[in-house]
């Protein structure tokens, strides 16, 4: 069972803190959500309850030139984009050949991404995109599972310190992920 989402975030927050992240320094404060919905709605998207809560806990990641990606990475690889940088990025979706109404809001620094849908409200489900690949499965049902997912993975040490670096123990990341995540079909492939 995943944690609610406020819960989850604390949760993260508290184990990068716990691990001496430098994230933690690295994450903007919230963004304003008046701001955050004329974003979204300039572009005809939907800003879900969920996705606002997000951006209100952390407008993603300050990746300044300079700074080391691992150090910004909220989970190991990935960190969250800002509302500006995830707007730039979707600014270019037509080089990316996606949905239009997906947004990035995770992304590696290389070009590999997790989308969330913005055609509705409701229901905004999270897709993983890569270059390489023809096809964008579907990673987590609602940004709460995403978040509950890493905030259990930090729980049972899945994400942890190798030196000075935020590793996975993939194995146990992608068991943990499709027993939380049963209907996403990133996962069971």
């Amino acid at each position: 069972m995943m944690k609610p989402m406020t819960e989850a975030m604390s949760t993260i927050d508290e184990h990068l803190v716990r691990l001496q992240r430098p994230t933690v320094q690295l994450l903007n404060p919230g963004a304003d959500a008046e701001e955050a919905r004329r974003r979204f709605g300039a572009h005809g998207l939907r800003l879900g309850r969920e996705l606002a809560a997000l951006y209100d806990w952390h407008n993603g990641t300050n990746v300044a030139p300079g700074v080391v990606l691992d150090d910004a990475h909220l989970l190991p690889g990935f960190y969250l984009m800002s509302i500006d940088e995830a707007f730039r990025t979707f600014e270019k979706m037509d080089e990316l050949n996606v949905s239009p109404s997906w947004l990035p809001i995770l992304t590696n620094g290389g070009g590999d991404f997790s989308f969330i849908d913005c055609s509705t409200e409701d229901v905004q489900p999270i897709f993983n995109f890569r270059f390489e690949q023809d096809v964008h499965r579907m990673q987590f049902l609602s940004v709460s599972d995403m978040l509950g997912t890493i905030a259990e993975a930090y729980d049972q040490e899945v994400f942890f310190l190798e030196e000075r670096w935020l590793e996975t123990d993939d194995e146990a990341w992608w068991e943990l992920a499709r027993s939380l995540n049963p209907r996403a079909d990133y996962w069971t492939h």
